[in-house]
């Protein structure tokens, strides 16, 4: 399975890989801005593209704007999208949400924080290339961590 990181920090993006790579995908894939993840999304190999971990800073469109892009395509709609970003106002982890990303996590990145989220949700995903079976839908609430306020309590 592939991981696509999208982050115009290549520090964060080794972060990124890593844990990624730590927790199941063979190969992650970085970009630095939407263009280029929605190119390599929109190749003939974009079904092997596991999770998506964007950052909400990008250069051109932001990530919020990306993940709308993800969901309104029908090849990509439900591939699993981690949100990494020091926004943490109430408002911009709610419109995160309403835009569809699986789980938000605040930076600066703590690998094991990001391990956390990361790897429930690839686990059925994973799990389902073993026997070929499809997965099960990987769509859901962020989850609530210590980096992320719980939404009544963010700024």
């Amino acid at each position: 399975m592939r991981g696509l990181v999208v982050d115009p920090s290549p520090t964060l993006a080794r972060i990124a890989t890593h844990v990624l790579h730590a927790s199941g995908c063979e190969d992650v894939v970085h970009v630095r801005n939407g263009a280029e993840a929605l190119q390599v999304l929109g190749d003939g190999d974009a079904g092997s593209v596991g999770i998506v971990l964007t950052e909400w800073d990008l250069p051109g469109d932001n990530g919020i704007d990306l993940v709308n892009r993800i969901r309104g395509t029908e090849g990509t709609a439900t591939v699993p999208i981690v949100m990494a970003t020091a926004r943490n106002s109430r408002a911009e982890v709610l419109q995160a949400v309403e835009a569809g990303v699986t789980a938000y996590v605040l930076k600066p990145l703590d690998p094991d924080l990001l391990r956390d989220h990361i790897v429930p949700i690839l686990a059925p995903l994973l799990d389902a290339g073993d026997d070929g079976a499809e997965p099960a839908s990987t769509e859901s609430e962020p989850t609530p961590t210590e980096a992320t306020p719980p939404l009544d309590q963010a700024a």
